[in-house]
């Protein structure tokens, strides 16, 4: 589905962030896993914006394709944003 949009999947397996990246990052974005059980402790004391979006992998392919539009269309909205500094 992401290939539908043009995107490919890594060829790399995903990897955690070290510390030095959690506390570098000028802005930090999560996508609905707030929660204490999935995200490192580190994350919920810097200011962060969480899209709380739904798990795709719990939906169906409509479902998946609703998050995967709405995650693009925010990043697009948030590169606009930075972009005017």
């Amino acid at each position: 589905m992401l290939r539908e949009v043009g995107a490919d999947l890594p060829t790399h397996p995903p990897r955690r962030l070290t510390n030095d990246e959690i506390e570098s990052a000028a802005l930090r974005i999560t996508m609905g896993c707030l929660d204490h059980a999935s995200c490192p402790a580190r994350l919920h004391a810097r200011p962060v914006v969480d899209w709380a979006l739904p798990d795709p992998a719990r939906l169906d392919d409509e479902g998946f394709r609703r998050v995967r539009d709405d995650i693009r269309e925010r990043v697009a909205s948030l590169v606009r944003e930075l972009s005017r500094g």
